[in-house]
């Protein structure tokens, strides 16, 4: 559980210093052609790598749900780096969210993983 919560943090924070990275993908990705092609085999597919075997084994143990892991991928790629690739909105939402210092970017990134991360684990 400490691994998936570490590369979740990772992920966020990756993210939230390069906001076009994820603009990129939303918009490559709307469509299925070479282009969300290629973003998929050589920029999705090796972040996926890294996630699934993680994901596998705790699902192997009974520890979290047995979600598909694309869902996870989905709200974590897509929702939890929103702020960074939407910062026309989320500066009139929340400023806060819309700062990149390191502080306030690990503060979100921990409140995402605590979501993700309890809403996929099983309870003891």
């Amino acid at each position: 559980m400490v691994r998936l919560r570490v590369l979740t943090l990772n992920f966020i924070e990756y993210s939230a210093t390069r906001p076009y990275l994820a603009r990129l993908v939303s918009m490559e990705g709307a469509v299925a052609n070479d282009r969300s092609e290629y973003l998929y085999h050589h920029y999705i597919e090796p972040v996926r790598s890294r996630f699934m075997p993680v994901f596998d084994l705790l699902r192997d143990q009974g520890r979290i749900k047995n979600i598909p892991a694309e869902i996870f991928y989905f709200l974590l790629t897509s929702g939890g780096t929103a702020p960074y690739g939407q910062k026309g909105v989320v500066s009139l939402m929340s400023p806060e969210l819309a700062s990149t210092d390191e502080t306030r970017v690990r503060l979100y990134a921990e409140n995402v993983a605590e979501v993700l991360i309890n809403g996929l684990s099983l309870t003891d």
